[in-house]
Formats: C-alpha cells, sequence, structure tokens
C-alpha cells in the first residue's frame, strides 16, 4: 500500500456544516442535503458556485436571511469534531511510511477555510475536493492524482461510508475498507496494519 485515502464527511468527521441554525432551517436544510441529485449542492460540490453564491441561493430556497445561513457556517466551524480512532490512525500510517490523503465531495468552503482552520495540509499528504477537480466522481479524482504520480489504483485504499463509491473504486482496481465507525474501524486498522 502506497496511499490511504480518507472521506471527510461521516469517516473522519461527523460534524456538518450549519450545525447552529434555527429548527426549522435545520429541518429544511437537512432535506436539501439529503437529496443526492440537489443541484445546488452538487453545483456547490462540484465547484460551479462557490459559497456566497450558494448561501444566496439557499436563502431564497429557505426563505431568510442569507446572514443567518453565513453566521451558521461561521460559527458551525468551531463545532467540527474528528471521529478520534481514524484520525489518530492518520499518524500512524505516516510513521509507516504510507502517504495518506482526503478525498471528498465537498465544497470551496473545505479547501478554503476548513484544511487551514484545521491545518490539513500538515497532516495529510494529498487533499482531493470535488470542488477544485470540477468532478463528483471520487474515483475520477484519485486516479488523475495517481495518474500524475505514475501509481495504480491497486497501490491505494480508500475508507469511505459510502458504498457505491467504493464499488466504483474497486471495478478500477482500487483496495478499500467500509467505515461504519470508529470502534469497527480500530479493530480492523489494529488486525490491518500488520500486513502493512
Amino acid at each position: 500500500m502506497k496511499i490511504v485515502f480518507f472521506d471527510f464527511y461521516r469517516t473522519l468527521s461527523n460534524s456538518r456544516y450549519f450545525e447552529i441554525i434555527q429548527s426549522e432551517l435545520s429541518i429544511k436544510l437537512d432535506i436539501i442535503f439529503r437529496e443526492s441529485d440537489n443541484d445546488l449542492c452538487n453545483r456547490w460540490w462540484n465547484g460551479k458556485v462557490h459559497t456566497g453564491e450558494f448561501v444566496e441561493e439557499l436563502a431564497i430556497l429557505l426563505n431568510c436571511r442569507s446572514s443567518i445561513l453565513l453566521d451558521s457556517l461561521k460559527n458551525s466551524l468551531k463545532l467540527i469534531s474528528f471521529n478520534e480512532k481514524v484520525f489518530n490512525s492518520v499518524e500512524k500510517i505516516r510513521q509507516g511510511g504510507i502517504k495518506t490523503g482526503i478525498a471528498t465531495i465537498n465544497s470551496d468552503y473545505f479547501t478554503n477555510v476548513i484544511v487551514p482552520y484545521f491545518n490539513l495540509e500538515s497532516k495529510f499528504d494529498f487533499i482531493l475536493n470535488s470542488s477544485d477537480y470540477k468532478t463528483l466522481n471520487k474515483p475520477e479524482m484519485i486516479k488523475r492524482t495517481l495518474d500524475n504520480l505514475n501509481l495504480s489504483t491497486s497501490d491505494v485504499l480508500l475508507i469511505d461510508d459510502n458504498e457505491r463509491i467504493l464499488e466504483d473504486f474497486k471495478k478500477i482496481g482500487g483496495n478499500v475498507f467500509f467505515y461504519h465507525n470508529d470502534d469497527d474501524y480500530d479493530i480492523w486498522f489494529k488486525s490491518e496494519l500488520l500486513k502493512w
């Protein structure tokens, strides 16, 4: 194994954007974010709109002031936490000489705010964000990066909570682990680490 990529949301962290918001808006937001084919979210995640534009359009959908959403987004930054066992394993992997990365379907907010705020560039060798790559296809993002490094997908492990993404990555020769929770991950990691 030469690189281990981790998904961000629901693998490295279960924290959400807009965590601090009025309850009635929170319910509407959950519905919008749960729709896998939501055009507004998809445009934000594939870099077609930036965070300011996203918030303006979202405010219209939710019939609220954009300032409420911006304040919630900024304040929720302080509440972001990491799944301890999976996050702590990153350093152990790196100590073993294996590179690590984040591969996430995310927005420019992740690249411009989350990554520097948590100093993620010092903790991971690669950060692949769909907004930067202009695609919602995570295996494609990883493959493009590997092509630039002259590496094969067989050299890579993807740890993710999305079974469809993992299946797609396996189809192109990648290795996968389905992340359920920190405890299951920790058991798997301790048994696998000896094999690397």
